[in-house]
């Protein structure tokens, strides 16, 4: 079966932990994204939420590391999801940030 891919648009739910999950679990109960728990995708959800709302109160000099543009660039037409996951790295990031902030 070939992998799909899903972007939802940005929104400012995405920014509340309990709406992420609510999401990730319309999402896997619908079958758009497998291989993912829910708490994995809501992880994810909520990262680009809480990076693309944030961002302009990120101190300067964080706002200027190239990778930190480009996640909040990637953001900024959504949250493109995958059957799977991320990247290993950035799902060790998105559950980081949604553990801790």
């Amino acid at each position: 079966m070939p992998k799909k891919y899903l972007n939802i648009g940005m929104c400012t739910d995405y920014n509340n932990k309990k709406k992420c999950f609510e999401k990730a679990k319309e999402i896997i109960e619908n079958k758009k994204i497998t291989e993912m728990s829910v708490k994995q995708l809501a992880a994810e959800i909520y990262t680009h939420g809480f990076i693309y709302y944030r961002y302009d109160r990120l101190p300067k000099f964080i706002k200027n590391f190239s990778l930190a543009k480009r996640f909040y660039n990637s953001c900024d037409n959504g949250v493109d999801l995958e059957d799977g996951g991320d990247r290993w790295y950035r799902n060790v990031v998105y559950r980081i940030i949604y553990m801790i902030l």
